[in-house]
């Protein structure tokens, strides 16, 4: 979290907070009495209150939610703090807060008139009426037009770091969805408006006024989206502004004339320097020196993450793409990785002689290391396999590889079947893995085939040739065999209970009249919604081969 940049902006809140409290000071606690207390104590007493109190806790409030939303945006949507960005550095005439000025005050504008149609069909086509409750302290200020300009600045600073940059963009890295933020901040937004935010026209006496604080939310946050948080702030401001400034505009008194001017020059003056920004042309980004350490590390975990994403897709692409098609058989498998990339594998090998090989396999460790190991397990397997039809072979050779290969502290265990299509046999090796389960028998029963094996690479071929077991089994029709990682099994629930065989084998019975599709789908089911909200912590691997 950017830490700095957050006190920063928490400072110049505070700062132009302050100004607006004391240039307001003859509105503070306009009506309220004290007991015997005088006039002026309770001024005193009401500006360190909301000075100190009311608007310390809001300044606090933005400073963790610039802090928390900063770094949520960075991680796609750096761009969209590029207005702010070149404040914070200095640089004020740039393309970056030129056109988030130009924006922000155009789709102000817009939301202006679009707030001002919405209020005179309501105010025509319904019984609405507006309720005004006051005039803000604008008239009672020191200077109308600096306690206005300045006012709407704190409460559009105010909303839009908290209800736009922190809601939406936290809502997208966690959820990865903009809209769920938007609607979650319009609403939040709608309820607390009135507090932080001056409505043009004054309130209405109608639940209408919660729809109209919705839509403006969502204008907002569809501003932010596009054009940046500087831009949503300046669209907010503007509406602020010349909503509390209005009874000024329009009054007919020669004592507000030079406050009106003094607010006009206020508005003219962002033009200006997005004027000289347009002339300049100059594009605001960070340099290697100037770039704030907090931007360098998310940065630098965006770019991770990408690229762990990009691994992920490849690894995915390396399983296979679609369940195979043959003819006496369903076959249907599954991978779920636990992390961006993981270390479970399966793979089907079509052999000649009208073979099937199956495999599976878990790479000890997880993430990165166990994916780069599943890769090359995956290709010195398909290397041996065409060439041998024992899984014994097969695995021994694999094993030869993978010992000079990986690390010492490093394994993978696997089970690797070869099934004959036409005579429906299928011989097996396992090399420490999870043994497949066999269900389907007579009397519904079930058996685990467990020859025996350790796994690949922790010898060089002496002790795992020698402890290596290769079976062959007569498949009946209505067979059922249930491939499977420790994923599965393993899962854990938030009362640290494991899923477990006995539940792993009632799924696979339920659904064993079903497709092999939909039995893997099933227990995928089951084992999910068994750990519930607990994260998974290993990956799910699993093959089903029906016998039909």
């Amino acid at each position: 979290m950017g830490i700095r940049t957050a006190v920063y902006i928490a400072a110049f809140l505070f700062s132009i907070t302050a100004i607006t409290t004391l240039i307001g000071y003859e509105s503070i606690g306009f009506g309220v009495q004290m007991g015997d207390s005088n006039r002026t104590f309770v001024k005193l007493l009401l500006l360190v209150i909301t000075l100190f109190i009311i608007y310390g806790f809001l300044t606090a409030m933005t400073f963790a939610a610039w802090s928390v939303g900063e770094s949520s945006a960075r991680q796609g949507w750096g761009e969209k703090l590029s207005g702010i960005d070149s404040l914070i550095q200095r640089k004020f005439f740039t393309l970056n807060v030129a056109y988030s000025i130009f924006w922000g005050y155009g789709i102000g504008f817009g939301l202006f008139g679009i707030i001002a149609v919405m209020y005179y069909v309501l105010l025509v086509a319904t019984d609405s009426s507006i309720l005004t409750i006051s005039l803000g302290g604008v008239p009672e200020a020191y200077s109308q037009s600096i306690f206005t300009l300045v006012g709407a600045t704190v409460g559009a600073i105010i909303s839009e770091i908290t209800f736009r940059l922190f809601i939406v963009s936290w809502m997208k890295e966690k959820f990865r969805s903009v809209w769920w933020g938007i609607i979650l901040s319009s609403l939040l937004w709608s309820f607390t408006a009135t507090s932080l935010w001056d409505v043009p026209f004054g309130l209405l006496q109608s639940g209408w006024q919660f729809v109209i604080f919705f839509l403006i939310g969502t204008a907002l946050c569809i501003t932010y989206l596009r054009y940046g948080i500087l831009a949503s702030i300046f669209s907010s401001s503007l509406v602020c502004a010349v909503g509390m400034f209005e009874p000024i505009l329009f009054s007919t008194g020669n004592a507000f004339t030079i406050e009106t001017i003094l607010f006009g020059v206020g508005m003219v003056i962002p033009f200006a320097v997005a004027g000289i920004g347009l002339v300049r042309k100059e594009e605001f980004h960070f340099s290697v020196d100037t770039i704030p350490s907090h931007i360098k590390r998310i940065s630098e975990r965006e770019r991770m993450a990408k690229e762990l994403e990009i691994a992920r897709s490849v690894q995915m692409s390396l399983l296979p793409k679609e369940n195979p098609h043959v003819i006496g058989f369903d076959i249907a498998g599954i991978c779920i990785p636990a992390f961006e990339v993981g270390g479970d594998y399966y793979d089907f090998v079509y052999l000649s002689d009208n073979k099937i090989g199956i495999a599976i396999g878990d790479v000890s460790g997880k993430g990165v290391p166990a994916a780069i190991y599943m890769t090359l397990t995956k290709g010195i397997l398909q290397s041996h396999a065409e060439e041998n039809v024992s899984p014994k072979v097969v695995l021994s050779k694999v094993n030869r590889l993978m010992y000079k290969t990986i690390e010492r502290n490093s394994f993978v265990s696997m089970f690797y079947a070869i099934i004959d299509l036409t005579t429906k046999t299928i011989r097996y090796s396992r090399a420490g893995h999870n043994p497949v389960i066999l269900v389907g028998l007579r009397n519904d029963k079930h058996e685990f085939l467990t020859p025996q094996g350790v796994a690949l690479g922790l010898d060089d071929g002496g002790v795992f040739d020698a402890v290596l077991e290769e079976r062959e089994y007569k498949l009946r029709s209505g067979d059922l065999l249930v491939f499977y990682t420790d994923g599965f099994t393993e899962a854990r629930n938030d009362k640290g209970e494991e899923f477990g065989e006995t539940r792993l084998l009632q799924s696979v019975a339920d659904k064993k009249e079903s497709s092999s599709e939909k039995i893997v789908d099933a227990v995928v089911y089951d084992a999910k919604k068994f750990i519930g909200d607990v994260q998974q912590h290993d990956d799910m691997t699993m093959v089903v081969v029906k016998v039909g």
